[in-house]
Order: C-alpha cells, then sequence, then structure tokens
C-alpha cells in the first residue's frame, strides 16, 4: 500500500486496485521502504488503504467520517453519561478505526458485517438520545 501511495497520491489506483497493481509492482522500490513489496490483496489497514486506493482526497474525506462517527458518539456519552451503552458507545467505533492497527479490507470481506454492525449498532443510539 506505501509503495502504491508513491506511484499515485492525489488519486490512487482505484478502490480495490491493490490487487490488480500489486504484481507490476518494482520489488524494491522505493529504496527508502525496508523490506520488499508484499503483494496482498489490500494493505491490511483502513487508512493506508483508503490513501493508496483513492488518494489524499480519499483519506481526508475517509479520515473525516471516522473522526465525525467517533466524535458524534462520544457527545451521547457526554450527554447522557449514565446510560451504560451511552457511555460507551464511542468505544466500538475508536477501537475500529484506530490508524496503528491491522484490518481487513475496507471495501468489502465477509468481517466487513460485523464492524459496520457494530458501528451503526452505536450510531443509532446516538440517534435514539439526541430524539429524547
Amino acid at each position: 500500500g506505501i509503495q502504491q501511495i508513491t506511484i499515485t497520491p492525489i488519486l490512487g489506483i482505484g478502490p480495490s486496485g491493490s490487487r490488480k497493481t500489486c504484481l507490476e509492482l518494482p520489488p524494491k522500490e522505493p529504496a527508502w521502504l525496508p523490506g520488499k513489496n508484499y503483494c496482498g490483496n489490500h494493505p491490511h489497514n483502513f487508512y493506508i488503504q483508503l490513501f493508496s486506493e483513492t488518494g489524499i482526497f480519499g483519506l481526508v474525506i475517509g479520515t473525516l467520517m471516522f473522526i465525525s462517527i467517533i466524535k458524534s458518539c462520544y457527545r451521547v456519552k457526554l450527554n447522557n453519561p449514565t446510560c451504560p451503552i451511552s457511555a460507551t458507545a464511542f468505544i466500538v467505533p475508536l477501537s475500529v478505526f484506530f490508524p496503528l492497527q491491522q484490518f481487513g479490507s475496507f471495501y468489502g470481506q465477509w468481517g466487513n458485517l460485523f464492524i459496520w454492525f457494530a458501528v451503526g449498532f452505536v450510531i443509532s443510539q446516538v440517534k435514539l438520545k439526541t430524539k429524547d
């Protein structure tokens, strides 16, 4: 993923494009990157994948989306600290979107079902608490 970022940093290589372009990359470039090119299906990190596949614009928009979800859930915690679900709702998106971790593909794997279901659940709690 980092190697693909260096090739097309502005627009990226296209969503889910890692597996298509990975085999065409030189194995030892760029020189400052330690190791050799490991050709996986995707970079295994949401932020690196967003950057390599959608460029700087996709990375910024995706990061703003992650921050917005975390902040929305955290505001519910501040507004209703006695409710256990509201008090801990921000932990789910914070742990899912924590930048220094390995994860599955952002664009789709069966594991994303669990991720987005959990994020959707805590966002539904945000909406429920704002109506009260």
